[in-house]
């Protein structure tokens, strides 16, 4: 399993500080570095994501990702991710519907 010291807020551990990325329409996003290439790889692909986590090594879980809810391909999503990252990641999603 890939190994991280990322630092986590929530818990006041690790070192490796969050990197920056680019993202075409929000602009400049903090990410987890460890999972920094797997949403970049995402978002080069036009998979919308809203939040992720690393998971610290455990200390919180899997690695995972919070998608667009558009998104549905979720075969393909797993498959982008595993092209750069062969940790299982947690996919959520938050879905708007009105009744």
């Amino acid at each position: 399993m890939k190994q991280c010291d990322c630092h986590s807020y929530n818990g006041d551990f690790g070192k490796t500080k969050e990197v920056q990325i680019q993202h075409k329409t929000m602009g400049t996003v903090s990410i987890d570095a460890c999972i920094a290439l797997v949403i970049g790889k995402l978002w080069d692909n036009g998979i919308c994501t809203t939040g992720s986590c690393c998971g610290h090594n455990g200390s919180f879980g899997f690695p995972s990702i919070v998608l667009g809810e558009n998104e549905d391909n979720y075969t393909r999503i797993r498959k982008l991710i595993k092209e750069v990252d062969g940790r299982n990641f947690e996919l959520t999603q938050w879905k708007r519907v009105i009744v």
